[in-house]
């Protein structure tokens, strides 16, 4: 098993690659006292990292384990990751060429200036419709950034992923063909739409969520899913809230009564608030 570093705004987690897991947590406004610096921050185009409580972080990790990370695998914040779904005819058979075209037909479509971008790409599918991409999209500079956090420090980052993506891998066998599956955080959201037993739509937010306006989220969210996708079917609703948090079952079963979908799914595997984390990392694993 690896290690895994889970990062986001205030606070930095570690999943200790062991038999017996642990997951580890530090806070950046209070274990570090970074109160005017978080791990990151917007700055107009970027994303900028900072470094310095990122590396405390790493180094408290260290001595109270009192071990000597050598190699991780990193899970990125949520929201600072543009999703799209493409289809094209034909792939470039080489990597630089297939990589080159992906950009290519995306570009206009990222909020990220091209110079800044870096794109990775999973194959879902290939059939006489073409060929089907999922594509992550996120800023070059970010990314160099954090390895260089990491290089100095003497750690080699050797994966590094989108946090819905890992989440989705561990609910593998629950996720709907035809459906919403919905992770609340804290501080922030992803919803996902499937269609014909593939993700069509991402939507992450970098924002709490108002309980008292799930519904019309979920319903904004699909009244979009279904413009893109007429055929679309309301058939499930597969959700996981980080904080458990009792009043939002009677919402979601509003909101699926509503709009007619038949499943409503609430997953409830465990009562740990650290859990959706601790997934995460595992579906980074798998």
């Amino acid at each position: 098993m690896r290690n895994v570093i889970i990062l986001d705004k205030e606070n930095i987690h570690f999943l200790r690659g062991e038999k017996k897991q642990s997951l580890y947590s530090i806070s950046a406004l209070h274990t570090l006292k970074c109160k005017d610096a978080p791990m990151y921050k917007r700055d107009g185009s970027e994303i900028l990292l900072y470094e310095d409580c990122v590396s405390t972080a790493v180094k408290l990790f260290q001595n109270k384990l009192g071990i000597h990370i050598k190699d991780l695998q990193l899970l990125l914040p949520p929201s600072i990751t543009w999703f799209n779904f493409l289809v094209v005819e034909d792939m470039p058979k080489t990597q630089k060429e297939a990589d080159e075209f992906v950009l290519w037909k995306i570009q206009k479509l990222l909020p990220i200036p091209q110079e800044q971008v870096i794109i990775r790409y999973h194959l879902l599918a290939k059939d006489k419709g073409g060929t089907k991409l999922l594509i992550a999209a996120t800023f070059d500079s970010f990314i160099k950034a954090i390895e260089s956090c990491f290089r100095k420090l003497g750690i080699l980052t050797t994966y590094i992923s989108p946090p819905t993506i890992s989440f989705l891998n561990v609910f593998e066998n629950s996720l709907p063909k035809e459906g919403v599956v919905c992770w609340l955080r804290e501080t922030s959201y992803s919803m996902v739409c499937f269609h014909e037993g593939m993700p069509v739509v991402i939507r992450e937010v970098d924002r709490e969520i108002n309980l008292n306006r799930i519904e019309g989220e979920l319903f904004s969210f699909t009244q979009s899913v279904r413009e893109t996708y007429p055929d679309y079917k309301e058939e499930t609703i597969l959700y996981f809230d980080e904080l458990q948090r009792t009043e939002l079952n009677e919402s979601f079963s509003k909101f699926a009564n509503e709009l007619n979908y038949k499943k409503l799914i609430q997953k409830t595997d465990s009562n740990i608030r650290d859990l959706p984390m601790y997934i995460s990392a595992l579906g980074l694993l798998e």
